[in-house]
């Protein structure tokens, strides 16, 4: 619905007169200038006549809805406006809104060739309502398809995207095992050696031993299956063998 607005201009007197409205007219606002002191809320009173019952309605803001029901009469509206402050008491403006009945145009009969053009440009009117209600139709088709194919290729993308970073991290973990096998093989490598130079090691030091059996001489005893004192010696050792005095056999070795 339309708002109209109409104004009442208050100067030095407290009651002023507005344009006319009209009796087909609906939810016109009254604003109100000129009164200083009209503060934010105040109550404005509406009726036809200056005396009877009057309908009150809360204005804000210097605006205040006329009643349509008063409109509709056809009669004059009158306003009264009350302003209370502690300066001035109870001051009373009232406005009177003239209201004019608008009158009815009669329209000649057209005649058989004007009623054939108007039924013609109806029709063609209404053609182009459908072409555009169709249009409109399709053009919503097409924005949906639109809308459909651009989810599917933001699913494309994340999928693509999701891919990459898949074989990404599986590239990275390749890399990582490669390396992992290389460190191994580095590693595995160095144990061979280091146990080829434990081994050349353990060769010198029986070297060594033997060399120093050799020349410190080598001297064993041991009783074989028969009971027999077998004992065994180098060049290098001298053994002697005596009987002592409690029967036992004693063995010197220098």
């Amino acid at each position: 619905m339309d708002i109209t607005y109409i104004r009442a201009v208050f100067g030095a007197l407290r009651s002023t007169v507005t344009k006319p409205l009209f009796k087909i007219d609906s939810g016109v606002i009254l604003q109100i200038a000129g009164i200083t002191d009209l503060p934010e809320y105040f109550n404005a009173d509406f009726a036809n006549s200056q005396t009877g019952t009057a309908t009150r309605v809360l204005g804000h803001d210097g605006e205040v809805t006329i009643p349509d029901a008063l409109l509709k009469t056809g009669l004059p509206i009158f306003c009264w406006i009350y302003v209370v402050n502690e300066t001035t008491g109870r001051t009373v403006y009232s406005v009177k809104i003239p209201v004019k009945q608008r009158s009815s145009v009669e329209g000649a009969q057209p005649t058989p060739e004007q009623a054939d053009i108007i039924t013609q440009v109806i029709n063609a009117l209404n053609s182009a309502g459908d072409s555009a209600s169709q249009s409109a139709s399709e053009a919503q088709t097409y924005a949906e398809r639109a809308e459909t194919a651009s989810e599917s290729a933001e699913a494309s993308q994340e999928s693509a995207t999701q891919s990459a970073t898949v074989s990404q991290q599986s590239a990275e973990n390749a890399s990582q095992s490669a390396q992992d096998a290389a460190q191994s093989a580095t590693d595995a490598s160095g144990a061979e050696a280091r146990a080829k130079r434990y081994a050349q090691d353990a060769n010198v030091d029986a070297d060594r031993a033997e060399m120093a059996a050799h020349t410190a001489g080598y001297f064993d005893v041991e009783i074989d299956a028969r009971d027999h004192l077998i004992y065994t010696r180098t060049d290098e050792v001298d053994a002697d063998f005596a009987i002592d005095t409690r029967g036992h056999l004693v063995m010197e070795v220098g």
